[in-house]
């Protein structure tokens, strides 16, 4: 597996953000957070606001896709 590019990560978190979040500026304020940053995306800050956000419930691929972006770009 190779490490994905900051843009691979950032269309796979919004695609990640448009399948689950139900409210559009949940979406928008998160991804602000992720492209604002000019060092790396802050999945932990993301991914604390995320789960207290609305949302559909997360498939297996919902899932996959958090985990690789934590992998990655978390803590």
């Amino acid at each position: 597996m190779c490490v994905p590019e900051r843009k691979e990560a950032e269309m796979m978190l919004l695609n990640l953000l448009n399948r689950t979040l139900k409210n559009q500026s949940d979406i928008d304020l998160l991804m602000d957070l992720a492209t604002k940053n000019e060092y790396a995306i802050p999945m932990k800050g993301i991914r604390h606001k995320f789960d207290s956000m609305e949302k559909q419930p997360l498939t297996q691929d919902d899932w996959n896709d958090m985990d690789t972006l934590m992998h990655y770009f978390g803590p």
